[in-house]
């Protein structure tokens, strides 16, 4: 469906020549928005109108993604929006491909999670000049209109501060220390360099190892390995809750530890939480993005920009400690 404002469309078009001539396939980093600060998108609705919201997790695989999904279904329900949602299960061309579909049938905007941004910068493109609202969620798409992304870093110093407090009020001597990341991955390296941040100021604190993985299977490999090599760690930091629960498999079935060992992630995850709250489990704090109202904020924050402009806004993700209960810490 051809939608309005082709006359914009038509002059961006003419601007853009020459950027994109420029650049062709070499990267996003060199594409603009030559019509003005995202200003191809101009209000004319109002937030009580039927409108038709798109939403594209990663992969409805990660029961993260199901909770921001049924956040951001919940609130177009609410609202008498239309919500449409396509799991493009992790892979980017049918992420590319959803896109296509949802410009076809004339969405009122679309959000999404990348798979990758790169391959979504034409499709994304496209949709802006048919007056298609654009957000990008968790991960920043740069020529999206609006984005409601996580502060990978700041994310890092909570799980370096819960970890840091942990040794300040549970920890008698050193703290030996075995970090567990994932530097091959822009966000979470950004996440590792936060937790160095806040333990590079904490003198008690000895680090021992530090590993990368990049799956499930190369976490267990590396904890298995420095946990057999170095007896002497108490202190376990994850920069997801995915790698703190392989740690703390590996680390119950060893019988490593005791009442003052700590492992930490983050995610807030189901499963880490309920084993977290188990009685003498080691698995102590997480970090709570609430997905649920994520979910809802990215909906809201669509409608917001469809009914009253959207101009290349950027807004970070609420991020919360969540603790151990039995601590009985806030």
């Amino acid at each position: 469906m051809i939608r309005r404002y082709k006359y914009l469309a038509l002059v961006l078009a003419i601007l853009m020549i020459g950027t994109f001539g420029a650049c062709g396939n070499s990267g996003i980093e060199n594409l603009t928005d030559e019509a003005g600060p995202y200003s191809l998108i101009e209000g004319t609705k109002s937030l009580t109108d039927k409108l038709t919201l798109a939403w594209s997790p990663k992969s409805l695989s990660d029961e993260y993604y199901v909770k921001v999904t049924q956040g951001f279904e919940d609130y177009c329900e609410e609202k008498n929006y239309t919500a449409l949602v396509a799991d493009p299960r992790n892979k980017r061309e049918e992420q590319f491909s959803e896109f296509e579909n949802w410009i076809a049938m004339g969405v009122d905007g679309i959000a999404a999670s990348p798979v990758d941004a790169q391959r979504l910068s034409e499709v994304v493109q496209i949709a802006k000049e048919e007056g298609i609202v654009v957000a990008g969620y968790f991960d920043e798409i740069p020529l999206a209109n609006l984005n409601y992304v996580i502060d990978e870093f700041a994310c890092g110093v909570i799980i370096g501060e819960n970890a840091a407090r942990w040794i300040d009020e549970k920890v008698d001597g050193p703290a030996n220390v075995f970090i567990l990341g994932n530097d091959a991955d822009e966000g979470m390296l950004m996440r590792r360099k936060g937790i160095d941040s806040v333990l590079e100021g904490a003198g008690s604190v000895h680090v021992v190892s530090r590993k990368n993985a990049q799956t499930v299977g190369e976490a267990e490999k590396a904890a298995t390995s420095v946990l057999s090599m170095y007896a002497n760690i108490n202190v376990v930091i994850c920069v997801s809750d995915e790698f703190a629960l392989v740690v703390l498999e590996i680390t119950e079935d060893s019988g490593f530890g005791n009442e003052n060992y700590y492992i930490g992630g983050a995610g807030y995850t189901l499963e880490a939480i309920g084993l977290m709250n188990e009685a003498g489990n080691f698995m102590r704090s997480t970090v709570d993005f609430d997905p649920y109202q994520a979910g809802r904020q990215i909906a809201q924050m669509l409608a917001d920009a469809i009914v009253n402009g959207s101009y290349g806004k950027t807004e970070y993700m609420q991020m919360d400690s969540y603790w151990q209960n039995l601590l009985g810490w806030e």
